[in-house]
């Protein structure tokens, strides 16, 4: 089988010093951890908030947003998890013209694609919260300083490590009262025995153990080579897609490598994927684009055996949504 991802293995190099502290859970790793995040992408390190899951630091901005007294939220397309976040906020989903606060998305183009600044420019509230897992791109200029930033180190991301996320706050206090949300009432650095007062009607426990930080920490000195091995993957793919006339969702950031399909013949594409020994995936439902396999290392011939199925497949069950060749 030609497996979606091939992330690299991590050999546990600062896990070691975690195991022999005796405390594995939220600790002095997670602030290494912030420390290189914050070095790597120029970001002060105390705007930082550390989370067990990328989702669940969505789920904590929105927890914040309303106890700040908005109600009405924005979502572009994305992971269907982070519509279950607005859910759980009591939030209501609204056009972005009526929200006062909105949940921007890289997928598909970050820091410059025409479908992202648009929506940008239509979206006239106070909070914008941008998911940045598929770049990592976090941003702090332009037409609008955003908010919040969240990202992933889910092994399938950019930073494939041990899941938990990160979220980029633009404002100090931002991050410390996210921060006290996430370890309900818990202090800013997580001391043993540090506790600072419950300022919220509600928390979660939902931050990143030292055990996930030692692995993520390792895991982010091979962000550069694997973000680049990726891109040069993604490219070989979408050449091999553009001779066959397949369509291919653009993104400025090569990360996911999907095509068109129609979602009605999408559970028949994938069987017939399967069978011809290619993983896929539908990694946001409702839309009409298939994930297939790019990875670090891939060679010209495998970019060819898979986009030539993929154009087997698309047009010989009629699920192709655009041929442009």
């Amino acid at each position: 089988m030609i497996p979606l991802f091939k992330p690299p293995k991590l050999r546990g190099k600062y896990l070691t010093g975690v195991l022999e502290s005796g405390w594995l859970t939220t600790g002095e790793e997670g602030e290494r951890l912030k420390g290189a995040v914050a070095e790597k992408f120029n970001w002060e390190q105390d705007c930082l908030v550390l989370t067990s899951s990328a989702t669940a630091g969505c789920q904590a901005i929105l927890d914040l947003v309303k106890y700040e007294g908005f109600s009405k939220c924005w979502v572009r397309e994305t992971f269907g998890g982070i519509y279950s976040t607005v859910c759980h906020a009591g939030l209501a989903r609204t056009p972005i013209q009526m929200a006062d606060c909105a949940i921007f998305t890289d997928v598909g183009g970050y820091g410059g694609k025409d479908c992202f600044l648009d929506d940008d420019r239509r979206f006239g509230g106070s909070v914008a919260v941008v998911d940045i897992c598929h770049s990592w791109e976090a941003r702090r200029d332009g037409d609008r300083a955003y908010r919040f930033q969240f990202a992933s180190f889910y092994p399938t991301k950019l930073v494939p490590g041990a899941e938990g996320g990160v979220v980029f706050c633009k404002d100090l206090n931002d991050a410390r009262r996210l921060e006290t949300l996430v370890h309900c009432g818990f202090g800013p650095r997580w001391r043993r025995g540090s506790v600072a007062p419950m300022r919220f009607n509600g928390g979660r426990k939902a931050g990143m153990t030292d055990v996930q930080a030692a692995l993520n920490r390792e895991a982010l000195e091979h962000f550069e080579s694997y973000k680049g091995a990726i891109a040069e993957s993604w490219g070989m793919l979408g050449g091999e897609a553009y001779v066959r006339g397949v369509l291919v969702k653009e993104q400025e950031i090569p990360y996911l490598f999907q095509i068109g399909c129609n979602p009605c013949k999408l559970e028949t594409v994938q069987k017939i994927f399967e069978e011809a020994g290619i993983a896929s995936a539908w990694n946001f439902p409702c839309l009409p684009w298939l994930t297939l396999p790019c990875y670090p290392g891939m060679t010209r011939g495998e970019a060819q055996t898979i986009m030539s199925k993929a154009e087997e497949i698309m047009n010989g069950i009629g699920a192709t949504i655009y041929t442009g060749a």
